[in-house]
């Protein structure tokens, strides 16, 4: 298209009643044919570009002083395939500022045509909540730390007397089934202390449960898995009387 005929299109659209204009501004999206000679990227992002200057509203003269171009032959060229449509980010970030449209849309890797401001500030909510998991993770590895120190037993040990006492206790059972037990000496007493001894040490399999659940919630957030705050609210509200000097306070009248 010569500089005569865009000139003699810009003088009649510029006299064109609101009608004439609408029939217009749809006139390059329903003319719009696909060159099956170019890649259908490019192609794509042609139709893209009509389309968006429609919904807009705009006409290719408006749109191509908004572009900077003298005139809108340069933008009606690329619209109507005569010019190769530009691909690089700069003319991509300049039409989706032009047609106030996301860049994403243009490219076709998103339905929604909305501006970018939209998307920056959806952006910005999913940072926030980003933000608070992270502040929330480190507050529990805080929690999880300072209850390792405060528990000073590590969970080898507390494995070891269970079992000590499992062992002890199901020897003793067996030792006790015989008929003459209860006729030894002392006997009575030593078959109460072996019970409050496995009754005792229960705060300390509550103990090892606990170092297990954070273990346990040690490695889900290694592997990058997120933990529900309940299971840390339940953790943490357990009672102090779990822990190993409720063992004592069993034998205290021993």
């Amino acid at each position: 298209m010569s500089e005569k005929q865009t000139k003699a299109i810009e003088g009649n659209e510029r006299g064109l009643t609101d009608a004439q204009r609408e029939i217009a501004l749809r006139k390059p999206l329903t003319r719009f044919k696909r060159n099956r000679s170019e890649p259908a990227e490019l192609e794509a992002l042609r139709h893209k570009l009509i389309q968006a200057r429609v919904m807009q509203g705009i006409t290719a003269i408006e749109a191509a002083e908004k572009f900077g171009y003298a005139n809108s032959s340069q933008l009606s060229q690329i619209e109507s395939g005569v010019r190769p449509t530009p691909s690089d980010w700069k003319f991509l970030r300049q039409a989706a500022e032009v047609y106030a449209v996301s860049t994403d849309w243009l490219l076709g890797l998103s339905p929604n045509m909305e501006q970018d401001a939209r998307v920056i500030r959806e952006h910005a909510l999913l940072r926030g909540s980003e933000s608070i998991v992270r502040g929330f993770i480190a507050q529990m590895a805080e929690a999880i730390i300072q209850t390792a120190r405060q528990t000073n037993v590590v969970e080898e040990e507390l494995v070891r007397v269970l079992e000590d006492v499992e062992t002890v206790t199901a020897r003793f059972e067996t030792f006790a089934a015989r008929s003459d037990f209860e006729d030894m000496p002392g006997g009575a007493p030593i078959l109460a202390a072996v019970k409050r001894l496995a009754a005792g040490v229960a705060p300390l399999r509550a103990k090892l449960e606990k170092l297990q659940a954070i273990e346990a919630a040690i490695n889900e957030l290694k592997t990058g898995n997120a933990i529900a705050p309940q299971r840390f609210v339940e953790f943490f509200e357990q009672r102090d009387e779990e822990s190993p000097r409720a063992v004592a306070a069993c034998f205290a009248d021993t």
